[in-house]
């Protein structure tokens, strides 16, 4: 975890994050994430939140921007001062801070938030057990989380062995399943108020084939063959994956019983 997320500040670890379009990213990404959650809380849910793992903080700024009273923390310095820089300029705010891999459940634990959330975190943790611990030990009463799913993109990802994978990266210590997230919920005393599948699986497939194609020298021909039968349907066939359970992510909504 050292090398991937906070040697050297996370510097490198960062370079695939940190964007000029800011702004942007959040509206397309996060807004959506955070208008998911809003509309799944109990009417006039307190709204104090804390994003942990937050990165660069945009569903922190997408909170922000909504008018709700959100932090962030983070183990990556070099996002956090990226993610502070843009906020600062565009709200006039810095509300993310960092923390050492060793204070970082202490913070969940004793935050006065009623809301943790852990966008594509869990999933990095060497210890995801630790959190949900810290989860129940604090004040918060909900948990908004998204973690990456056993699903059509990990049997691609196999396939495809030289395309880069997005589920089976190093950095990724847990895949879930449906029935794996059940028992979470069930040990840990947590009730399912909302679950969002949305999944890249139809996304994946259509990449890996493009590359390989293309490294084999495929006519333009045939790649265009390609994308106008499975690169313009990417919606609709992804949405039968996530109809179906069989898609690569799930946003869900827990409380404490």
């Amino acid at each position: 975890m050292e090398t991937l997320y906070t040697q050297a500040d996370g510097e490198d670890y960062a370079k695939n994050y940190l964007d000029a379009n800011f702004a942007n990213r959040t509206d397309l990404i996060y807004v959506p994430k955070l208008d998911f959650l809003c509309s799944s809380l109990p009417a006039n849910t307190k709204m104090k939140l804390l994003d942990v793992g937050c990165g660069a903080g945009y569903f922190c700024y997408a909170a922000l921007l909504k008018g709700l009273d959100a932090k962030g923390v983070d183990v990556n310095q070099t996002m956090i001062n990226f993610g502070n820089q843009q906020i600062s300029h565009l709200l006039k705010q810095s509300p993310l801070s960092h923390s050492t891999e060793s204070d970082f459940f202490e913070l969940v634990s004793s935050t006065d938030a009623n809301i943790i959330s852990a966008i594509g975190v869990i999933e990095h943790l060497r210890d995801p057990v630790a959190f949900f611990e810290g989860f129940q030990q604090s004040g918060a009463k909900y948990l908004f989380y998204s973690v990456p799913m056993f699903s059509m993109s990990a049997i691609l990802e196999n396939i495809f062995p030289n395309i880069f994978p997005r589920q089976l990266s190093g950095g990724h210590t847990h895949l879930f399943t449906e029935q794996s997230i059940d028992w979470l919920h069930k040990n840990r005393m947590l009730i399912s108020l909302a679950e969002w599948r949305f999944g890249t699986d139809i996304m994946d497939l259509y990449r890996s084939m493009r590359l390989e194609m293309t490294k084999r020298g495929a006519s333009p021909k045939l790649i265009c063959f390609l994308n106008e039968g499975l690169g313009k349907n990417i919606d609709q066939l992804q949405a039968i994956f996530d109809t179906k359970h069989f898609c690569s992510e799930i946003h869900c909504l827990v409380a404490k019983r």
